[in-house]
């Protein structure tokens, strides 16, 4: 698992099974480092986290979700990177809401998130 720890504009640490990785990327915008990292190790699973939220990330839920195609992320009360205003991607009035599917949204957060390295290669 390699695990990117930033500031909103940098990377600030980059680490491989809870190991400091030797990359000199701190200096590449967060996106461009996902990125980077992510084409030198395609067989990886892949989690970023704001630097304010390194201490209380739980490790274990990401290692339990790592064989998934699913993006996650989430937003530790900070705005979201795209507007709210794009929303889910159905907006018709008819559709309900069932609490126990997930559902694809547009809306993403820089906060805390994860993905397979396989899957952003995609990108």
């Amino acid at each position: 698992m390699i695990l990117l720890i930033h500031n909103n504009k940098h990377p600030v640490e980059i680490l491989k099974d809870g190991q400091p990785l030797d990359m000199y990327i701190q200096k590449q915008a967060v996106s461009a480092a996902c990125f980077l990292l992510a084409e030198k190790f395609p067989e990886e699973f892949f989690v970023w986290a704001h630097q304010d939220l390194k201490g209380n990330l739980n490790i274990d839920f990401f290692k339990a979700h790592s064989n998934t195609i699913e993006m996650l992320s989430y937003a530790a009360n900070k705005s979201l990177v795209i507007s709210e205003e794009m929303g889910y991607v159905d907006q018709s009035v008819f559709f309900r809401i069932q609490p126990n599917v997930k559902y694809p949204t547009w809306l993403m957060s820089g906060s805390v998130g994860s993905i397979s390295c396989k899957t952003l290669n995609h990108f």
